[in-house]
């Protein structure tokens, strides 16, 4: 279908990208549903409010943080996020996103991407000074970052909001995906036992414990078949875009830490260093802390030479 037959469609005073938006959420979904009555007027509003959550959500994301050995040693959130200034070069190194980006040639040495850790905690013995005295083997509790991730990298922060924008709405559309799947299986699973049932009524003709059965299995396999007749998609849609606040979301987290990553319970401790972060709720059941991260690739030596050596074993 023409983008300006669908542009027609939705009205003017519509944003002019979101006929395409619109398109490519239904083809993430359900590409049938461009044939399906309603399409595309059914899915502008609910669409539009997804993907206006979306981009301030995109927006809102703390960052830009430089990411780079010398930043380790100007910035206390870099220095708590990252063990050292070689940990910083082999998350960089190791990340496929990254890797993509620097074998291109259209591509400079430099980059924005969005940055996500795992918070991780554990149990220690360590050292305090209580009122002047210095006690070994007090139980502490260390906070480390792992699982250092890179993606939907951009020349500009405004390019990588804007692919992050459409990540996001990709995550609700899967959402919306995993729904209908669920639907599926116990669509699946009703005809199953409606299939038994016969059967026993076959061998045991007038039982009335599976007349019944079979009468409250069939009620609800009919319901099951009109939730996922293609006319019935848009209200999952409706159920998913007009709340995406319950599937997406940022949740602010501070701590407070000393020099060596010990968990302070007291914030005015003096040896305590605020560090404030922000925290993903997504499809991920694991929650990320994630910021908006600049990426000078070209203080980083150890690069060329470690990718090279990284596609040398790839190749034996």
């Amino acid at each position: 279908m023409p983008k300006g037959f669908l542009k027609r469609l939705l009205g003017p005073g519509k944003d002019p990208g979101l006929a395409e938006i619109i398109a490519w959420s239904i083809d993430q979904v359900e590409p049938r549903l461009r044939q399906a009555g309603g399409f595309p007027q059914r899915y502008a509003d609910v669409v539009s409010h997804a993907w206006a959550y979306c981009r301030d959500l995109a927006a809102r994301m703390p960052g830009p943080m430089e990411v780079s050995p010398l930043a380790f040693a100007r910035d206390p959130s870099v220095h708590a996020l990252f063990a050292s200034p070689e940990s910083i070069v082999q998350a960089l190194v190791k990340s496929r996103a990254v890797r993509d980006w620097h074998l291109d040639p259209g591509n400079g040495l430099e980059a924005f991407a969005l940055m996500g850790v795992r918070l991780r905690e554990k149990a220690v013995l360590g050292m305090e000074d209580h009122n002047g005295m210095l006690c070994r083997d007090v139980a502490q509790k260390a906070v480390y970052f792992s699982d250092h991730t890179f993606s939907n990298l951009g020349n500009t922060l405004a390019n990588t909001q804007a692919l992050l924008a459409r990540q996001f709405l990709a995550s609700l559309l899967g959402r919306v995906k995993e729904k209908l799947e669920a639907l599926r299986q116990h669509r699946h699973h009703l005809e199953r036992e409606r299939d038994e049932l016969r059967a026993r009524l076959r061998s045991t003709p007038g039982n009335a414990v599976h007349e019944a059965n079979l009468k409250q299995t069939l009620a609800a396999l009919s319901d099951a078949v009109a939730a996922l007749d293609l006319r019935s998609y848009a209200n999952h849609f409706d159920a998913v875009l007009r709340h995406p606040e319950r599937y997406l979301s940022l949740r602010g987290l501070s701590l407070s830490l000393d020099a060596m990553g010990i968990l302070r319970q007291d914030a005015g401790d003096a040896q305590a260093r605020p560090l404030n972060l922000y925290e993903m709720a997504c499809r991920d059941r694991r929650h990320w802390i994630v910021m908006l991260v600049h990426c000078r690739l070209d203080e980083l030596p150890p690069y060329q030479e470690r990718l090279a050596t990284e596609e040398r074993w790839l190749a034996i």
